[in-house]
């Protein structure tokens, strides 16, 4: 992204460059205005409810700007969470301003993170539209760092973009494999909304069309981690490629 500051608005702004902290208020509009997201939010909370009587903390990987416990709490869970993501672009500060009850930001990287256990303590670990942004090296990192970090029985919710092709076995994605991306983050609903500075959107697009085959998540990648690392898989919900997974600590 860029870094160099320039007088824009969010509102109407149509802006060429802009500074990282106007980036990161972009995303968290489009957040609340797209129903991609907000679906999924609402089957990530349906996941952690069938789990709520045995878990007293939320970990959330690559929370972002707080948009997930916005959801929660005007759901009305009140669980401990804690926000772990390095806020590389400013996204952490806006989820700060947030002040929102029972929610500590923790700046950094997972690798970089253990969670407290308190007596009797129950985890269950989430991440939402985060992890197609890794590597796969990473992706692999964090299922290494769940096995050692999670309990029996314990969960990891997934919310993301996941295809059902192996794409890491494709020489180029092709055009239906980018559009079916591209449909799961929601571009229809905010591609062509001029609140959001066009930049920006061209950004996300592009970002989305990622030319590198390497790098993009296929349902293969996960249930071979899974299998792999003791855990077991399920898709509790799907639209596409955007899907809720569910790993469980066996």
């Amino acid at each position: 992204m860029a870094t160099e500051a320039t007088p824009s608005s969010l509102a109407g702004g149509q802006a060429e460059v802009w500074n990282d902290a106007e980036a990161a208020r972009a995303f968290d509009e489009i957040v609340k205005t797209n129903p991609k997201h907000q679906k999924l939010f609402e089957w990530m909370r349906d996941a952690l409810a069938l789990h709520s009587g045995r878990i007293n903390r939320i970990v959330n990987i690559g929370g972002g700007t707080a948009s997930f416990e916005e959801s929660l709490r005007a759901a009305g869970n009140n669980i401990h969470v804690d926000l772990v993501d390095p806020g590389e672009h400013g996204t952490t500060r806006i989820a700060v301003t947030k002040a929102i009850s029972g929610v500590t930001i923790i700046p950094r990287s997972f690798e970089g993170y253990t969670p407290p256990r308190g007596r009797g303590e129950r985890l269950a670990v989430v991440s939402s539209y985060a992890l197609h942004n890794f590597s796969p090296e990473v992706r692999s990192g964090l299922f290494y760092w769940l096995k050692a970090n999670l309990k029996r029985g314990e969960v990891f919710i997934l919310g993301d973009t996941v295809a059902d092709d192996p794409i890491g076995s494709q020489l180029r994605v092709t055009r239906e494999v980018l559009d079916k991306f591209l449909a799961a983050v929601g571009i229809k609903h905010w591609g062509n909304n001029e609140a959001i500075p066009l930049l920006y959107r061209q950004r996300i697009k592009q970002h989305t069309e990622q030319d590198d085959p390497r790098t993009a998540p296929d349902f293969n990648e996960y249930a071979d981690l899974a299998q792999n690392l003791g855990f077991s898989v399920q898709t509790t919900h799907q639209d596409g490629y955007l899907k809720t997974m569910v790993f469980t600590t066996l």
